[in-house]
């Protein structure tokens, strides 16, 4: 079923498509999990103090991460999600940058879908990695026997 409020987001702004802020929710709440369990795919941490950026609000996750963490957690979902199509979703979906994620995710604070504190910012989104071109880093095609 399809969240009415983002709904009427894509409705009065069209930049990204409904499916780019599914994602990108989905993406915030498996950064939400791996900052729970520790993990932080396969980067090392740049701190054990973490500054936390854009945390659920009325949305599922309870864990407050920051906006590297998010974007992290979107790299590794679409790999998992798309794998070597993940570019070209991302394309099709108008997300050309790291700073892209982090203007959904203020969008959705925007709308209320989402919380802030006063440390957030959308520039802890930029540079995290360069897409296309650091979007597949660590993917590995996996086969499985039958």
């Amino acid at each position: 079923m399809r969240h009415p409020d983002l709904e009427r987001l894509v409705e009065s702004d069209p930049t990204w498509p409904y499916e780019a802020y599914e994602f990108v929710l989905s993406s915030l709440d498996l950064a939400s999990q791996a900052f729970q369990e520790k993990h932080t795919f396969g980067l090392e941490e740049d701190s054990d103090e973490r500054t936390a950026s854009a945390g659920s609000g009325n949305h599922s996750g309870s864990s407050h991460v920051d906006g590297r963490q998010i974007a992290l957690a979107a790299r590794k979902l679409a790999q998992d999600e798309f794998g070597q199509m993940a570019t070209v979703v991302f394309s099709q979906w108008r997300i050309r940058s790291t700073m892209d994620l982090g203007l959904i995710i203020f969008k959705l604070i925007e709308i209320g879908l989402l919380n802030k504190n006063e440390n957030d910012s959308v520039a802890d989104f930029e540079g995290v990695y360069s897409i296309p071109g650091e979007l597949l880093d660590g993917f590995e095609i996996q086969i499985h026997d039958i």
